[in-house]
């Protein structure tokens, strides 16, 4: 027996059946790209005030554990190996040591003439190595972003329609993200002959991958109603990529910002006001409430006389 329906607080109710979402999922090409988004780094200064975003600010101790592992990898790379992220530590945090190196020698050199950082701490970097780095430098800092990162649904997915909330958790999906690693460090820039040296902070890119793997996505999609329409809104729930970089990035917030807007169009209750001409003359809708279902979007109509 079906259930009779509760619409004592509607003027009107309809329902959008599994039927109707089958339809459209049905009509579009895949693959579907659902989202693309790029954004450029904003700059090492600017990320101190960022409290959100497709970044992640590694910790102290987490920049000791990456500086010694890219030394462990680089000592025990094979000769044919392709380049990677912990290459790219490896030769940033080397090229650092190198510049603390020629400061000294420009400072066992140049004698009197000389004028910059205090020999014994050019030293204390060198001899600290590349492993000692966050703490022989002082203001050193490591982050990770995503510039790019795009969703492509690869096949018709198999969604059931429910208010206020729709599943959407196992959808097979591609995924082309790219990460990027930013160093922010002191270093020495020298004029006059190399007698002068003075100090001065870099923010540069030292590393970056870009990646696509198929994945399963772990996604949800609001029922929403606004003025005299329905809507339905996706949101991923989680979306992280197990790669050096990214595995930082709550990538789920670059998605949802980028899919804040991409709203999918359900029903239009002034639509079904104007089939019937004497309730277009006389009434307009007031709200919508759409009660919870499990079959299908449901859509309470509230009638407000003009």
């Amino acid at each position: 027996m079906k259930k009779t329906r509760n619409i004592q607080a509607h003027d009107l109710y309809a329902e959008v059946e599994q039927s109707a979402c089958d339809k459209l999922v049905g009509s579009v090409s895949y693959p579907l790209k659902a989202f693309e988004k790029k954004q450029d780094f904003p700059g090492c200064s600017k990320m101190a005030a960022r409290d959100d975003g497709p970044f992640y600010e590694y910790s102290k101790q987490e920049i000791k554990k990456m500086l010694k592992a890219s030394l462990a990898y680089v000592k025990d790379l094979p000769k044919e190996s392709a380049p990677s992220v912990q290459d790219d530590i490896y030769s940033f945090a080397g090229s650092i040591i190198e510049q603390a190196k020629k400061v000294l020698e420009s400072a066992n050199s140049a004698g009197a003439e000389y004028e910059g950082p205090k020999p014994k701490d050019m030293q204390a970097i060198v001899d600290g190595g590349i492993e000692g780095l966050v703490d022989t430098l002082g203001d050193f800092g490591l982050y990770a972003w995503c510039p790019y990162l795009s969703v492509v649904v690869k096949q018709k997915p198999q969604i059931k329609l429910g208010a206020p909330r729709i599943d959407l958790n196992g959808i097979g999906v591609e995924v082309t993200a790219t990460g990027e690693l930013w160093a922010k460090s002191p270093w020495w820039n020298c004029y006059k002959y190399c007698f002068k040296w003075e100090k001065v902070y870099k923010c540069i890119r030292i590393g970056s991958l870009t990646v696509s793997p198929d994945i399963k996505v772990e996604a949800h999609a609001n029922v929403e109603a606004s003025g005299s329409r329905v809507y339905v809104r996706g949101e991923f729930d989680k979306l992280r990529l197990n790669y050096d970089i990214l595995d930082k990035i709550p990538l789920e917030g670059i998605a949802n910002k980028a899919l804040r807007d991409k709203l999918v169009f359900v029903y239009d209750a002034a639509q079904f006001i104007a089939t019937v001409p004497i309730l277009q003359t006389k009434f307009t809708v007031d709200s919508l409430v759409p009660p919870a279902s499990s079959s299908g979007i449901s859509v309470g109509i509230v009638l407000r006389q003009l």
